[in-house]
């Protein structure tokens, strides 16, 4: 599998692990020293934008849908702090809400449109 290939895999994990809110319990649990409300943008962060050569493994549907989730979750980040509350906590709220909402449409729309190989 090439790394462009790779980098289509981590978008969709990114993706399932922002839409599952049992996983980031889960992970909260594993690691209760990091702050997995953090992290539900910073990894989004490591993997978003794609490459150039990324771009050739999705089709133009699915860029549409990791750009408009890529735009909620900015604007979910400008609406919260710099350090957000802990994961509970954060679950509460509109904006984890909102967030996990772009993620399992933004995950349903890239799986429903196939995927586009070289």
């Amino acid at each position: 599998m090439s790394v462009e290939e790779n980098m289509r895999e981590r978008i969709l994990e990114v993706l399932d692990f922002l839409a599952d809110a049992g996983a980031q319990r889960a992970y909260q649990a594993r690691a209760p020293s990091i702050s997995v409300s953090n992290e539900l943008f910073n990894i989004w962060d490591d993997c978003y934008p794609l490459q150039e050569s990324a771009l050739e493994h999705f089709t133009s549907n699915q860029l549409a849908a990791l750009e408009r989730f890529n735009e909620t979750l900015e604007e979910v980040a400008d609406a919260t702090p710099v350090e957000l509350p802990p994961l509970l906590l954060f679950m509460e709220s509109q904006h984890w809400k909102r967030l996990n909402q772009a993620a399992e449409r933004a995950l349903n729309e890239v799986r429903s449109n196939g995927i586009r190989r070289p």
